[in-house]
């Protein structure tokens, strides 16, 4: 237990204590006068009697709803009555809220019907569904009838998706200065007015209909979710401010943009997206880890952001050291490269130009965002400065990007001049070999046709044609030494020039 929650459970004991001693006091003082005969007896009694009422619900007018209950809990049950009736009826539901179970069914006992009609009709919204909740249905069907037919019809329809299972979705409240996760996530936990951030992942049609049930306002679709015009990803209107902003995701070697979806609504952010995120991730880590880093749903949000461009700068350092080893074997072991192992860099090159690609799109979507939020005027001073310098980085590393294109595209066009010298070096070797055949092909014709048969007559076959053989190699053989001849001093002249 901590400093703090020592001692507001100290101060809530003794001020159990003074309830006590004034419940006391009035039962002694108002004996005594009961005994005591004298005139106007009733009118004596009546007037000490509101006099200790009076100076006991002055005594509760200084105590937290929560406190309230908390004493209500540890009085006997003659004193709860008296003590309820002292409270006020717009107070009456937030102290029936913080009851638990059992003592809650024995004090809804002593209300009346009217009573709780009334303070139904002045109670918040997500307080009265909550208290709602926990009626029995007694006396739930006539507090429905007292409402109004469309606050009637919103109360039954939140009360029916509460009934739902909850998979995910996440709530997150502060604790000590951290965010915490609230465990076992229950459709009551909605309503908890401390809770920041609701976070949900691919929620289905009933986690979205409990959702905007208890919050009472409208969450975009997911076809509103891929518009791209910028009056439809960012505005301003009942609900509160919307922003839809691209976010990178990572799978192995293949990245790609998700859109998700914020809203900030009565002090609340609430988000939406198809995917769990690395970014999501490391933010939850970071405030759970870091006492004082988040205090208010504006916070939660700019530091989402903060860690986006954080990851979106950690996606570029990666690509450029991926692609340093590309360079040194292009640029310096380029006769190492066979056909495979430029198909290779082929590949990888067009995967770094496409994460590149993807992060250049999400650092453009971020700013559009983040100035958006900075037009809105519905940040502090302070939170003001730090979006300013995330703009900084983003505006830096959107310059990264660029450098990291024409690095790509030139590796890109060094791979590309690699595989055509390649290929004229095959196509070179084509040409000798054709070149040395062709003196070939003149004697193969000449020897195929008639006319050879008839110069050679009465010499042996094997004598014509073993001799035909050998001045057909010793033509193919001189035409090679030729070859080799003119390409040896074509490189003498080019190694003298140089």
């Amino acid at each position: 237990m901590s400093a703090t929650e020592r001692k507001n459970k100290e101060v809530l004991q003794q001020t159990l204590q003074e309830v006590k001693h004034l419940l006391g006091r009035q039962r002694l003082v108002e004996g005594m006068v009961h005994k005591q005969d004298m005139p106007k007896h009733d009118l004596v009694e009546n007037l000490v009697h509101k006099q200790n009422l009076v100076e006991l619900s002055h005594r509760l007018e200084t105590l937290e709803p929560a406190d309230i209950a908390g004493i209500i809990e540890a009085l006997p049950h003659a004193d709860r009555s008296l003590l309820i009736g002292l409270i006020p009826i717009d107070r009456l539901g937030l102290v029936l809220l913080d009851l638990n179970n059992s003592v809650r069914e024995v004090v809804l006992v002593g209300i009346e019907q009217p009573t709780l009609n009334t303070m139904a009709q002045s109670m918040e919204w997500e307080k009265l569904v909550r208290l709602a909740s926990k009626l029995p249905a007694p006396r739930l069907a006539p507090l429905l009838e007292s409402l109004e037919e469309a606050r009637r019809e919103e109360l039954q329809s939140a009360l029916s998706v509460r009934q739902i299972p909850i998979g995910s979705i996440k709530a997150f409240v502060l604790q000590s200065g951290r965010l915490m996760q609230l465990p076992n996530l229950t459709a009551d936990d909605l309503l908890r007015p401390d809770i920041l951030w609701v976070d949900m992942v691919d929620p289905t049609d009933d986690e979205r209909e409990l959702v905007q049930s208890s919050f009472r306002l409208e969450l975009p679709e997911d076809e509103e979710l891929e518009d791209i015009e910028e009056s439809a990803r960012c505005y301003i209107d009942e609900n509160g401010l919307h922003i839809s902003s691209f976010f990178l995701h990572k799978d192995d070697s293949e990245a790609s943009n998700v859109t998700v979806s914020f809203t900030l609504h009565a002090g609340r952010l609430l988000t939406i997206r198809q995917e769990e995120l690395a970014v999501f991730r490391l933010f939850r880590l970071r405030a759970r880890m870091q006492p004082g880093m988040v205090a208010n749903a504006q916070d939660i949000l700019l530091s989402i952001f903060d860690a986006a461009v954080e990851y979106d700068a950690d996606m570029l350092e990666a690509v450029y050291n991926d692609l340093e080893p590309i360079s040194q074997r292009v640029l310096n072991h380029s006769n190492e490269m066979d056909d495979q192992g430029m198909a290779e860099t082929v590949a990888k090159l067009a995967t770094y130009e496409d994460i590149n690609g993807k992060v250049r799109l999400d650092l453009m979507d971020t700013r559009r965002a983040l100035s958006f939020l900075l037009r809105s005027r519905t940040l502090a001073s302070e939170q003001e400065a730090n979006l300013r310098e995330i703009l900084r980085d983003l505006e830096s590393l959107n310059n990264h990007t660029g450098f990291l294109f024409d690095k790509v595209n030139f590796l890109m066009d060094a791979v590309m001049g690699l595989i055509n010298l390649a290929q004229n070096t095959i196509i070179r070797r084509l040409t000798v070999l054709s070149v040395v055949f062709m003196p070939l092909n003149v004697v193969a014709g000449i020897g195929g046709m008639s006319e050879f048969s008839m110069m050679t007559q009465g010499i042996p076959w094997p004598i014509a044609y073993g001799s035909f053989v050998v001045g057909m190699l010793s033509i193919a053989g001189i035409t090679l030494l030729i070859l080799r001849h003119y390409e040896n001093r074509k490189k003498n002249r080019l190694k003298n020039r140089g």
